[in-house]
């Protein structure tokens, strides 16, 4: 099938950036005979997966701001 898109943020000066890279697709994994799911594994990960991106790339996100915050306090208690 399609290969997946990866993604990144970046920002610098106050300007988020955004750069896409195409991966080649995953072979799937095979999951042992004897696990049982309450529901479709599909089904589990449709509904976790965009959960976690958001989270993550909330984390991103405020790990910038922070990081920016940091640099300009610094910066101040220098000059």
């Amino acid at each position: 099938t399609e290969g997946d898109e990866i993604f990144t943020m970046t920002s610098k000066d106050g300007q988020f950036a955004v750069d896409a890279t195409i991966a080649e697709p995953a072979a799937p994994e095979q999951f042992p005979k004897d696990m049982i799911f309450e529901q479709d594994p599909e089904q589990i990960l449709s509904a976790i997966l965009p959960l976690y991106f958001n989270g993550q790339l909330l984390r991103q996100m405020q790990e910038s701001v922070a990081s920016e915050l940091a640099a300009r306090m610094t910066a101040m208690q220098a000059a």
